[in-house]
């Protein structure tokens, strides 16, 4: 019988053994370079009585703390499903990897859209994680005496991002864009997220983009908060994503309901239990506990609509030149508004 209580239970340390051969590098959605290993295949369907098996790709992020909590806390078992985790440092390799090593995926909505429309046969299974401005997945910060007070201080400015692709920088970019700054007038540096904080001290970049709960270890550090973007998208916006080959989708109805149950079930134990799932995420993260305890949880939706995607479609549309002609709602399994 699985453990509810917030105590880790010992499925946990077969988890973390996984995650220890990545560096977790931030605590929100974004993609980050590395090597990932590859499943043996499996059948996901189940027969009978005997449960789905379902080879998952996450992130090495705290916003995956509902796939954490529905393993350890048995709502998987609970919902027929027999979950096969794997973390990937980049999420950029996911994709491509559908119906192939993994049966669904973590992703983030830009890079969704722009793989379901390179060629890439893949549909939205679940929401994920949230950001807002009331509980933010990252903020700007920069030195108190940076002079940065309005977007336009941006200019001719250094931003350090832990992906220039990701859908971190790609939210900042367009709210720096809606506030009239031109995207040419300032450069992009990539910083993995344990260094930005010393290199916005040393002054090697002017802002950064420091991922939630970093940020209270750089206010302690001096740095202030500059800026948010994310709502120039939608707030709340839509931060990750549960993704699938539409294949394997097709065939897996059952099994795609039942993992939206029992994310539902981790969310609902997640606001029930705050200092376990904080205690969860440290553990997870190897991120000290008083730094995670600093900061609200993410919050995060089970359901599976069109609204996420058609936020970050115009984002794409002014970012990147993204043309494409795309129907979003073909890119939907199983919708929960119909």
């Amino acid at each position: 019988m699985q453990s509810r209580s917030g105590a880790t239970p010992p499925r946990m340390t077969r988890f973390l053994a996984i995650l220890a051969v990545i560096p977790v590098v931030a605590l929100g959605a974004c993609a980050s370079t590395g090597n990932s290993p590859e499943p043996s295949a499996s059948n996901s369907a189940p027969t009978g009585d005997s449960p789905a098996t379902v080879r998952i790709a996450i992130a090495n992020t705290g916003t995956m703390l509902p796939i954490l909590v529905a393993d350890q806390q048995g709502f998987f078992d609970d919902h027929n499903i027999d979950i096969e985790i794997t973390t990937l440092a980049d999420i950029s390799k996911i994709p491509p990897a559908l119906g192939n090593q993994f049966d669904i995926g973590m992703g983030v909505q830009p890079i969704f859209i722009k793989a379901a429309t390179a060629g890439l046969d893949i549909v939205q299974v679940s929401e994920g994680a949230i950001s807002s401005k009331e509980t933010p997945a990252m903020v700007l910060m920069a030195k108190a005496d940076a002079g940065i007070t309005s977007p336009k201080d941006f200019v001719g400015k250094r931003i350090g991002t832990p992906v220039p692709t990701g859908n971190i920088h790609l939210g900042v970019q367009n709210w720096l864009s809606q506030n009239g700054v031109d995207l040419k007038s300032f450069s992009t540096v990539q910083v993995a997220t344990p260094n930005m904080i010393d290199q916005l001290k040393q002054g090697l970049i002017d802002v950064g983009e420091v991922i939630v709960p970093f940020n209270t270890v750089a206010e302690k550090a001096g740095l202030v908060k500059v800026g948010y973007g994310m709502d120039a998208v939608a707030d709340p916006v839509g931060f990750t994503s549960w993704i699938a080959s539409r294949g394997w989708a097709d065939k897996s109805k059952q099994t795609i309901v039942d993992f939206r149950a029992a994310l539902g079930d981790a969310q609902k134990w997640i606001k029930e239990n705050d200092a376990a799932a904080k205690k969860m995420v440290a553990e997870y993260t190897k991120v000290d506990q008083a730094i995670v305890d600093s900061a609200p949880l993410s919050n995060w939706s089970n359901q599976n609509t069109v609204g996420d995607l058609e936020a970050w479609l115009p984002v794409l549309k002014t970012v990147t030149n993204f043309t494409t002609s795309v129907k979003l709602e073909d890119l939907i399994a199983y919708p929960t508004d119909k």
